[in-house]
């Protein structure tokens, strides 16, 4: 294109210049016939290459015309879709304040918050049945291990003696005798029983109680046991269950990750340091979740508490 336009140029030059020459007078100028068709050939070769310059140019100046139109259409769509973003931004701006001021009173609302579903505190007691009913299995093979190796009448008085102090701990730990999981350092932010949710407005039972304390706070065993849970449980987060015997069970919830430090079937004393506060699972502020469980079902901790 570039060079065509040379061309043109140089031909409108050279046109002004020399002032316009008639193609005729061209012609009727020749000396001889064979100067004549020379004249002819290169005054042909003339036209043929200006008409085609010229239509090449003509071409361009209707793509340019064309490539110009595609050009606002296309501007004109950036602008709509310019005006389209700036909307969504505003309504995205609505959007988050919204957020902010619900986020606001919700926090106004909740304080350490902890709700359960009826089928993950199933899942949760199912679990925790299956390895209890494990260990005793196992408690039984050992103690049938141990039969054998003793003679019949001192078998029958371990036995007896062991069937007495399980009937014997239910009555002693009823009586006020489980030590508070956490030592110090922790206010009590939600008591047992049913209690309404600060957000939604339903009716709910808590199982347990909720002891408010800073993130990895110590968490302590409430009595001797084994542990039958050890284990991240939905919306239970981070927990562990200690089995005590005589069908008493104590449940400690939204540990923080990494908090746990015992396991399952571990032989824990009472006292000792089982785990660290957290907020995993449900919970919208660190604290401990505690349930006391008699037979599988949870009653109020705090009267089996000191």
């Amino acid at each position: 294109m570039k060079l065509r336009d040379e061309l043109l140029q140089s031909r409108m030059r050279l046109m002004y210049m020399n002032g316009f020459v008639s193609y005729m007078d061209v012609l009727l100028s020749s000396t001889s016939f064979s100067d004549f068709v020379d004249r002819f050939d290169a005054l042909k070769s003339i036209l043929s290459q200006d008409r085609e310059i010229l239509d090449e140019h003509k071409r361009d100046r209707e793509l340019i015309v064309q490539k110009k139109a595609e050009m606002e259409v296309q501007l004109a769509n950036v602008e709509n879709l310019y005006g389209k973003l700036k909307d969504y931004q505003m309504l995205l701006a609505d959007k988050e304040e919204q957020r902010q001021v619900l986020l606001a009173t919700y926090s106004q609302k909740i304080d350490n918050l902890s709700e359960f579903s009826k089928e993950q505190e199933e899942q949760l007691i199912k679990l925790a049945r299956q390895v209890s009913e494990l260990e005793e299995e196992k408690k039984d093979i050992r103690r049938r291990e141990e039969e054998e190796r003793r003679a019949r009448e001192a078998a029958a008085r371990a036995a007896r003696a062991a069937q007495n102090s399980g009937s014997a701990a239910v009555k002693s730990l009823g009586g006020g005798a489980l030590a508070v999981p956490i030592a110090s350092g922790y206010r009590l932010s939600s008591d047992f029983g049913t209690r309404i949710h600060p957000v939604t407005g339903q009716r709910k039972h808590h199982a347990g109680i909720d002891l408010a304390a800073p993130e990895g706070t110590s968490i302590y065993a409430a009595e001797s046991g084994t542990v039958i849970v050890a284990q991240k449980m939905s919306g239970y987060g981070n927990t562990v269950i200690i089995d005590h015997g005589g069908g008493m069970w104590t449940l400690y919830a939204h540990i923080r990750n990494g908090g746990i430090e015992v396991q399952q079937g571990d032989s824990v004393k009472r006292g000792q340091k089982i785990a660290e506060v957290g907020m995993t699972g449900t919970a919208t502020g660190p604290h401990l979740h505690f349930e006391v469980r008699i037979n599988e079902e949870p009653v109020n901790p705090t009267p089996y508490l000191q």
